[in-house]
């Protein structure tokens, strides 16, 4: 197959280019910026330097494609989404509907499409009750913001397009994504903070970083969220103890 892999610039798209790859398809990958992890060759037969906001440019990108997986977006840390919706929203926006214009135009057979958990409401992820986020949970719609509103709205539009268009659509809702890369980094980051006071972060920011911390924990520790965020609050060394006294 002939595949275009968009946002291949960043972590996620690359590895999965590089999976294609192996198993032997022809890989194009497509992005404003270049990978900052691998060389081009490393994870693809071509690699397009494209602003995707335009309807031209992706056509480009996609021509001659059998699949495509869109996973191209302006994104960035919790403080940066929610600081910058306007961008944040023209930019996706235009990369989301132009990617899906283009595979249609150019007759794609099947595309692939990026969500994010931020599309689940609000509430719902502070409940301290952890209800869970379920599928049939999107709607009513109350994201947490911009971002998640705009890849609320793609979703549809992506399904709408599978059902009146004849183009085959998937939708993945992407929480927290590691790898070996990052797992180095993040244990590095862990490394610096042992000898430092910890840092008493409002709590969005705590959460944020023990989805970070909790994945360096093997294996990961069985107390509940509220007992986390807790540890989290006292210090690295403490989520580490994974309950065996001393940070309770």
């Amino acid at each position: 197959m002939r595949v275009c892999l968009t946002g291949a610039g960043g972590f996620i798209a690359s590895h999965i280019a590089k999976r294609l790859m192996a198993e032997g398809h022809y890989v194009i990958g497509a992005d404003w910026k270049e990978n900052e992890h691998f060389k081009a060759e490393e994870f693809c037969n071509e690699f397009k330097l494209l602003d995707l906001r335009t309807l031209e440019n992706c056509k480009e990108a996609v021509d001659g494609c059998d699949w495509v997986f869109n996973l191209a977006a302006d994104m960035g840390g919790m403080g940066f989404i929610s600081s910058n919706n306007s961008v944040l929203m023209y930019n996706n926006t235009m990369i989301s509907i132009n990617i899906l214009e283009a595979a249609r135009s150019k007759n794609v057979k099947r595309v692939y499409y990026s969500s994010s958990a931020c599309i689940y409401p609000e509430h719902i992820q502070l409940d301290p009750n952890n209800p869970g986020l379920k599928e049939d949970t999107a709607w009513p719609a109350a994201p947490q913001d911009g971002y998640g509103l705009e890849k609320l709205y793609a979703e549809e539009m992506y399904i709408s397009y599978g059902k009146e268009l004849g183009i085959e659509t998937r939708i993945g809702r992407f929480h927290n994504i590691y790898g070996p890369v990052k797992m180095l980094l993040l244990r590095s980051l862990l490394a610096s903070f042992s000898h430092v006071p910890f840092p008493r972060l409002p709590l969005a920011h705590t959460i944020s970083l023990l989805s970070v911390l909790l994945l360096t924990t093997s294996p990961a520790p069985s107390f509940p969220v509220r007992h986390l965020v807790r540890r989290a609050r006292k210090g690295p060394r403490c989520l580490l103890q994974k309950g065996r006294g001393g940070c309770a």
